[in-house]
């Protein structure tokens, strides 16, 4: 079975608290993560992540790909990656309150997304 590559955008607390939650079962090599904010990412680097440098270089190293920022910046990043063309063949999680699916399908194809709403239980895979 190939072992899945993940992509974070945005690193905030509740990507933080994802993260926390895959450490036992993923191998940190295999995440990438960015944020616009050096200092968001910083706090990351105890730890074997991958960290890009663009939201384009994070998606194309990726399988499935994790909207963890802000609602009001989903449209701007969507935007920069539909420019990239590099979302082809990837799965996409939103956790950005409030926005549709409709709203990333429109920006960048036919694509799964899965939209989800996560809490602090992840921090235990719950």
């Amino acid at each position: 079975m190939k072992k899945m590559k993940l992509a974070f955008l945005g690193v905030g607390n509740m990507a933080s608290a994802i993260l926390t939650g895959l450490q036992s079962i993923t191998d940190d090599r295999d995440i990438y993560l960015y944020d616009p904010l050096p200092a968001a990412t910083a706090r990351f680097t105890e730890r074997q992540y991958n960290i890009a440098p663009s939201a384009p270089a994070a998606v194309a190293a990726a399988d499935c790909v994790i909207f963890a920022v802000k609602p009001q910046t989903v449209p701007a990043l969507l935007e920069e990656l539909r420019e990239a063309n590099v979302c082809e063949g990837k799965t996409l999680v939103s956790i950005a309150a409030g926005v549709p699916i409709a709203v990333f399908t429109r920006a960048l194809g036919e694509l799964p997304v899965v939209s989800t709403m996560p809490n602090t239980p992840m921090l235990i895979c719950a």
